[in-house]
Order: C-alpha cells, then structure tokens, then sequence
C-alpha cells in the first residue's frame, strides 16, 4: 500500500496542564493514562503541555513519549494547532483547569475526534465531551446526567511501577517519605523534616516541582536525606513506613499502596477531598502547615500497633485504581 495513504494508527493526544503553580499531578496522572492505553491496546500516546517545563517534559520524553509545550497563549490557536495533528479517530485527554469548553468544541469541529476530560471540580457534565475520568473523593461524589463518567478512586490512574512495586518492594519500618508538592516552599519541608525525624531514624525528601525544584532545606538534619527528582514516587512509597505529603496524586498512591499518609492540609477543593479521605478512615493524619503539636500527634499515633492494624485493613480494602484497566477498555470500545 502507498505509504502517503496508509491510514495512520489512532492515537491517544495529552493536553494537560504543567509549568509553575501546576505541579506534576496532571502530568503524572496523564503518563499513567498513556501507559494504560499502550498496555491495553498498543495505542501510541503524544503530549502537549500547557507550558515550557524542563522537568515536565523530560518526565514525558523518560517514559517514552513525545512531548512539546504549546505553541501559543491563546486558546483558540491552541485549539487550532492541536486540531491540526488529529486524525478522525483520535482520543483528545483534557487534563487543564484554563481550558474552556470552547476549546473542546473548536477540536470537535475540526476532526472526529473524542474527547475524555480528567475532572476534579465537575465542569464537564455537558455532553460535550465523551467521557469523564473524575476519580477524586470530591468530584466522585458529584452526579453526571450528560456524560458518561467514570467516577471515584476505583479509576485512579497508576504509573505501570506501582502495581510491580506493591509485590516487590520492602518496606523499611523506620523510614518517613516526605513529598511536598511544586507548591512547598523551603520551609515547609524544613519543618516536616524536623518533625519527622523526631519519630523516624531516616527521613527522605522529594522535590517535585515541575519547574525543577525548590532549593533543598538548609542545613537538613544528619538523619535527613534529599532525594533527586523522580519519575515516579511509587519505589519510595512502598519501602517507606509513613508519607508526609500535600495531598493533590500521592495522598491517592499512598492509600493504593496501602502506605500511611499524612496530609498537610491545603485550601479549596483539596481540602474537602482530604476530609473524605479522612472521614473514611484512609488517612493517618490531617494538619494545618506549621502547627508541630498536631503532626507531632499524628507522627505519635502511627507508633501505636492497634492505629496502625486498624489504617492497614481499611487501606487494603480501599482498591483504589481497580477499575482503571477496564475504563480503558471501555473508552476504547466506544470510539
């Protein structure tokens, strides 16, 4: 057959949110996606961030993908240099708050494409787009009329190492992971790791900003080890004991690892989200940032083999992601 008419593979295409203030959240949930789709039917994924990270686009390009940042600030360019690369066929990931619904419809327009929105704040109940992945407590709890949903952690998308670690990692008893976010300044971490280190022998601290990460803490206890950026946080998770995070992704890989967490609470939708994790009993702590005697507390309470007995049965029945591989099938079904 002519190469030039040959018809070209369906692709899966990321359009996902990255750069300052974003994090590696939307980024890491869109790789595990991708990797579900390749798993599942060997569909090739392509990604399109919303900024020029360095951090960003090298986590994409490490695990296989191509990756570039977009081409221009305004939305409908964007939507239009986008539109250009589908094919009819193609499967369009939305994963970025700044996009509106205008954007779906210009992609629309142009090819016969589909759509699937990652939605945590339940913007998408439209019949625009064609599904909905909003696995999150908080937008799980939400009803959709218009579109198909997948709702709730059971669809948690996992980067391929997690389910590989979970059978092979050991776990060091006296270990606690702190990671912190993009959003984390230099002290928050040098108050986590102090708190930390009261309770464990080793501390180990992930930067994971997507800009390239904060300046590690001045002077970091001896006990305290600044870890490099990372792919993924699945290895560390496993081998550690308790996880100080700031909630957004790892609070999730942390109770499907079925791995202690303790959230340093934030504001908004992450707030509420932590306080359904917590209300069902998924977390070892909630604490407001730089209050010691509340995260000492939680620190203290994980030393106690009854708290820790009663978390680890309610994390190994939470089956957080379970669902994944077979919303994957069904999207692709319907296309």
């Amino acid at each position: 057959m002519n190469e030039v008419t040959a018809p070209r593979p369906r692709a899966v295409w990321f359009r996902c949110s990255a750069g300052a203030g974003a994090g590696l959240g939307h980024v890491s949930r869109c790789l595990a996606l991708a990797e579900l789709f390749e798993d599942v039917a060997g569909i090739r994924a392509h990604f399109v961030l919303s900024a020029s990270s360095a951090r960003a686009t090298k986590l994409v390009r490490t695990a296989g993908f191509p990756c570039a940042g977009r081409r221009t600030r305004d939305e409908q360019e964007d939507a239009t240099a986008l539109a250009r690369r589908l094919r009819n066929g193609d499967i369009v990931v939305i994963d970025d708050y700044g996009l509106s619904r205008d954007y779906v419809r210009r992609l629309k327009r142009a090819t016969a494409c589909s759509v699937l929105a990652v939605d945590d704040l339940n913007r998408w109940d439209t019949g625009l787009v064609d599904w909905v992945l909003a696995f999150p407590m908080v937008a799980a709890t939400k009803q959709y009329h218009n579109t198909r949903a997948f709702r709730g952690p059971e669809y948690l998308p996992l980067r391929r190492a997690f389910p590989v670690v979970s059978e092979t990692a050991v776990t060091d008893e006296d270990v606690c992971l702190i990671a912190l976010g993009g959003l984390a300044t230099p002290d928050l971490l040098r108050w986590a790791a102090a708190e930390a280190s009261r309770f464990y022998s080793h501390v180990r601290v992930v930067r994971s900003s997507s800009s390239g990460g904060q300046r590690p803490p001045a002077a970091p206890p001896a006990r305290v080890e600044l870890l490099p950026p990372l792919p993924d946080l699945a290895t560390e998770i496993a081998r550690c004991s308790a996880c100080i995070c700031t909630g957004g992704l790892t609070k999730y890989e942390c109770v499907a690892l079925e791995k202690p967490a303790i959230v340093i609470d934030q504001p908004g939708l992450e707030h509420r989200d932590t306080l359904r994790l917590r209300r069902r009993g998924l977390l070892a702590g909630v604490v407001p940032a730089m209050d010691p005697q509340r995260l000492a507390s939680a620190l203290g309470s994980l030393r106690s083999t009854a708290c820790r007995t009663t978390l680890a049965a309610k994390l190994h029945e939470a089956a957080f992601g379970s669902g994944a591989a077979g919303m994957a099938r069904e999207i692709l079904r319907g296309t």
